[in-house]
């Protein structure tokens, strides 16, 4: 009786009533870009703000996404580091060259401006996402929808990270200047470091160095030299910054998306739970 009644039903929908050209857990195609427009939204309003939040780089609840020196620092605070590796004799000699210069303190501010460079810039961020989500269109949704865990923040990855650039970049270039990050810990660093790389070149030819009574102090030094990093130049960091920055947004918009698909019941949107909660 059961199945007849069924039958019964269903024939009488095919029949009488447009409504019933869907099941009840088919979505359309409007359905599908308005659902993944919601969450696209709501992950990009939330990373975006997370992370102009202070310490939404330096040191970010949800995940780390702390922006680390860039490799060329880095290469020369390790090689202004190194004097606990060498001989008393030259210890001295190098210390004398470097002075009272705290490479560790320069080094910590300047990581610390960095990062407050891209928390400033995430200011912008949003908006520059709300273009790419309201141009979304059905293709893209449904790529979306059967992508993997991701998918939506690649979406806005491809569509958003030029225009990002030319929205951060100027914006990391003020918060540099304003809390003079250049002058105040890099160019110290730079500078006694170029200064260090020449008096240790020329402390080679010194009496010192060459001096019977300390043998092997020449060849210990043209080992460390060998392995220093060369003078530093003029440099930008602004571009580093810039990416840097976006790579961490991106990766806070990827946990949102994955905690809205693994849960979409949790954020109190009907059409999130229609499209993502399906099959929960």
């Amino acid at each position: 009786m059961n199945r007849i009644v069924i039958i019964a039903i269903v024939m009488a929908c095919i029949g009488i009533s447009s409504s019933c050209d869907m099941l009840p857990n088919e979505l359309t195609t409007e359905e599908i870009v308005e659902g993944l427009k919601k969450a696209l939204t709501i992950g990009a309003e939330n990373s975006s703000a997370s992370a102009h939040e202070t310490n939404g780089f330096y040191s970010n609840p949800i995940m780390d996404i702390r922006i680390p020196l860039p490799t060329e620092v880095q290469n020369m605070v390790d090689a202004l580091s190194f004097l606990d590796n060498l001989t008393p004799a030259l210890q001295f000699a190098a210390q004398s060259i470097i002075g009272s210069l705290n490479v560790k303190e320069l080094a910590a501010d300047f990581l610390l401006g960095i990062n407050r460079a891209a928390e400033a810039a995430a200011g912008g961020a949003f908006n520059v996402f709300a273009d790419a989500i309201l141009g979304m269109g059905i293709a893209d949704g449904l790529a979306i929808l059967n992508g993997v865990d991701t998918a939506a923040t690649h979406y806005l990855r491809v569509n958003t990270t030029t225009g990002l650039r030319g929205v951060f970049l100027p914006v990391v270039n003020e918060a540099m200047l304003s809390v003079e990050v250049v002058t105040k810990y890099w160019e110290p660093l730079a500078t006694n470091y170029n200064s260090f790389h020449s008096s240790l070149t020329n402390l080679l030819s010194s009496p010192l160095i060459n001096n019977p009574l300390t043998p092997g102090l020449k060849d210990e030094l043209s080992g460390h030299l060998s392995g220093l990093p060369a003078p530093i130049g003029d440099t930008n960091f602004d571009s580093y910054i810039t990416g840097m920055a976006i790579n961490g947004l991106m990766s806070l918009i990827g946990d949102q998306e994955m905690k809205i698909r693994a849960d979409p019941f949790a954020w109190g949107s009907s059409i999130i739970e229609k499209v993502f909660g399906r099959n929960k």
